[in-house]
């Protein structure tokens, strides 16, 4: 086994870097390392870790990915407590839900959904 291959394996189940960030840190191609990490997995070096279904590596992909560091996020972490902040005072104010929904959803640029899933902590939940 070549010595970047060990160094590989070492990142992605040792330290539970992401294939990304493996691929940043020695400076190869991501289909390289998914490679490296598949034959790996096939020569059955741990059974339970596989590429696909390891739960830890999912688990941490979901956390980078949630909120503002989503590379589809519009609203901020700041913007998402001042809407709720805002939703709130709109209703003491005598609107009704769905009139405070599009207030804010217009002042933020974005739909009345995204407002009702952060007002309901369905979206946003780790803020």
């Amino acid at each position: 086994m070549e010595l970047h291959e060990i160094e590989i394996e070492r990142l992605f189940f040792e330290e539970k870097l992401s294939i990304n960030e493996i691929a940043v840190v020695l400076n190869l191609c991501e289909t390289t390392i998914k490679t490296i990490i598949n034959i790996h997995q096939l020569h059955g070096a741990n059974k339970k870790e596989t590429f696909s279904r390891n739960s830890d590596y999912r688990q941490k992909i979901r956390e980078k990915l949630q909120g503002e560091n989503c590379y589809k996020a519009i609203l901020t972490d700041n913007a998402v407590k001042k809407i709720r902040g805002e939703y709130e005072v709109l209703l003491e104010f005598g609107l009704t839900k769905s009139q405070a929904q599009y207030k804010l959803a217009k002042k933020y640029g974005v739909k009345r959904p995204t407002i009702t899933d952060i007002v309901i902590y369905k979206t946003w939940k780790h803020i």
